[in-house]
């Protein structure tokens, strides 16, 4: 991702906002994530990329940076609603203006040790597609690291329980989320996995996707896709799909 100067809007976990200008948008989202940006997203993580939006220099980001804070709550919500800041184009988050439409959940069941196999076999020569407005991502399995994210994944999308979902957190230049019906990344079936680590490097989002990771080792079916090399995250336990 090419380095601009850049207005940027996050939600942290309290509600609040904050604003901050930049030239590199996806090393600083990176370090309010890490609890290494400014001192008031610190104590109020984990945060969102909520928008954000270009500016012709770094000078011009600040001084838009500083007219936004300066906007009472209302304000700042109305603007980043609409298509365009200080004249340019706002870039937002598809959580902002895209809901799936309210239905009853219906139960799913997680996949039994007497279908694993059947779903690994499929997924061996099987790919899964992910229509978006903005092109199709497509994707392969690895059943033999995590043939039961792979059995989940396969059993959850037949049953059309991704279908309508957004992908509710984008963050340019380091990941995607989405597979979450609460549209927070708190949401998930109705049932937890047992975690399943590999150690294949974190590649593009075209071939890796990955689970999401919590420290209890149980994972819901909220997923992860990363967006460019992530080399820093191979040491660190995520289970593969």
């Amino acid at each position: 991702m090419a380095k601009r100067p850049a207005v940027y809007v996050v939600e942290c976990c309290d509600g609040s906002l904050y604003t901050g200008a930049t030239v590199d948008l996806a090393r600083r989202i990176a370090a309010h994530r890490l609890g290494k940006g400014a001192k008031f997203t610190r104590s109020r993580l984990p945060l969102r990329l909520v928008a954000w939006w270009y500016a012709p220099d770094y000078g011009t980001a600040c001084g838009q940076e500083a007219r936004f804070k300066a906007l009472g709550r209302r304000a700042k919500l109305s603007l980043l609603a609409a298509s365009e800041a200080f004249g340019a184009h706002v870039h937002k988050a598809p959580s902002l203006h895209e809901r799936r439409p309210e239905v009853t959940p219906m139960p799913h069941t997680p996949p039994q040790p007497s279908e694993l196999e059947a779903y690994s076999s499929r997924a061996s020569d099987s790919q899964a597609r992910i229509k978006t407005p903005h092109g199709d991502i497509v994707f392969t399995f690895f059943a033999d690291d995590a043939p039961l994210h792979v059995a989940s994944f396969i059993k959850l999308a037949e049953a059309g329980f991704y279908d309508g979902l957004v992908f509710h957190r984008v963050e340019p230049g380091f990941v995607v989320q989405g597979g979450d019906p609460d549209g927070n990344g708190t949401g998930g079936p109705g049932y937890n996995l047992k975690a399943e680590f590999s150690a294949r490097p974190h590649l593009r989002a075209r071939s890796r996707w990955l689970a999401l990771r919590i420290p209890t080792r149980r994972v819901r079916n909220s997923i992860f896709a990363s967006t460019t090399r992530s080399f820093w995250t191979d040491n660190i336990q995520f289970s593969v799909r």
